[in-house]
């Protein structure tokens, strides 16, 4: 199963604000959605 996510030009922006190493596990995350199908990767 494909699936996307879109941000919008808010989310996007309030992201690029987040310091590290915050930015890296959320970022991590959502790159980790699709190998994760019982959505894990959002739990942690």
């Amino acid at each position: 199963m494909t699936y996307f996510l879109n941000f919008s030009k808010q989310a996007f922006k309030a992201l690029e604000k987040i310091n590290e190493p915050y930015f890296s596990n959320i970022k991590q995350a959502i790159y980790n959605l699709p190998d994760n199908q019982d959505h894990q990767a959002a739990k942690n």
